[in-house]
């Protein structure tokens, strides 16, 4: 096809093909031209990611470059006064560059929603996550508590959040939110589970276990004091406990009985510690009891 020689025409390697990652380079070569009213060039492109045209002014055109970030078809159009120069547009095959990372900022990403902070067991947690500045994920999470569950995503036009998760016991949940692999801000989300008044779970009932032996208010230094969780009218449910204090104790579990465990502990040093009991991620009645080490 014969091309008139007042025409702009481009060439080069970035008008036909390309790798994620690495620069694209075309040139436009523009024609002498004396009606300044004329002559006006204008470019786009469009394809699997967002691409920014970086054009240098040259002595007889344009010097144009381009980073695609993602593998597939991009379409390139270049038009003078608002017509397509020849071979415009121009069809760009990207290929994957297998050690190629594309830029991700986690910080940039935010989320939203009461499903960060809180919940009831047994129902629905619910939060969003905007990642529309945040470059290229993927976009992942990872959930720990007193029970498993997992996320997916939510009915965003009867929720208006885009994830839930369900809960299915009362406790502490540590909820991380992760683009391309990396915490986003705020993440790892501390939520806390309330139980279901609705309902009596597998959970249990923490309000009815019971503490006692003598270890839970006092002890000696070095020598191993003991004391009893009864879960009998608690139902079904994982007894957790910890004691905080002058030194870290060494605390050991066995069986005391239908359902009781006795609960040995030895500390090293003498002064006040909190005993924590929690039966299915929630404190007992009682819980902390204060104890007192002795020499």
């Amino acid at each position: 096809m014969a091309v008139a020689v007042n025409q702009p025409l481009a060439s080069g390697s970035g008008l036909s093909h390309g790798r994620t990652g690495e620069v694209c380079k075309f040139h436009v070569k523009m024609p002498t031209i004396t009606d300044e009213s004329k002559g006006k060039l204008s470019m786009g492109i469009s394809g699997p990611s967002k691409v920014v045209l970086d054009s240098q002014h040259m002595s007889d055109g344009f010097a144009v470059s381009f980073v695609p970030l993602e593998e597939g078809d991009y379409q390139l159009t270049i038009k003078c006064d608002g017509k397509h120069i020849p071979g415009s547009p121009f069809s760009v095959a990207v290929e994957k560059d297998p050690e190629f990372v594309p830029p991700s900022f986690p910080a940039k990403c935010k989320a939203s929603g009461p499903g960060l902070k809180k919940g009831v067991a047994l129902k629905s947690c619910y939060f969003s996550v905007d990642t529309g500045n945040a470059g290229y994920g993927p976009l992942s999470f990872s959930i720990q508590g007193t029970s498993q569950c997992d996320i997916g995503p939510s009915k965003r036009d009867k929720t208006g959040f885009d994830y839930e998760f369900l809960p299915k016991a009362p406790g502490e949940y540590t909820l991380h939110i992760l683009w391309g692999g990396r915490d986003i801000t705020g993440s790892p989300f501390k939520v806390d589970i309330a139980r279901n008044p609705e309902h009596r779970g597998p959970y249990g009932e923490p309000e009815k276990v019971k503490v006692y032996g003598p270890g839970i208010q006092k002890g000696e230094v070095g020598r191993s004091s003991e004391f009893y969780v009864d879960v009998k009218e608690a139902g079904p449910g994982t007894v957790a406990v910890s004691m905080k204090g002058p030194s870290k104790a060494d605390i050991s579990f066995s069986k005391g009985g239908d359902n009781i465990t006795k609960v040995e502990y030895v500390c090293p040093e003498p002064g006040e510690y909190d005993v924590i009991v929690k039966f299915s991620g929630f404190e007992v009645p009682g819980s902390p009891f204060k104890t007192q080490i002795v020499s």
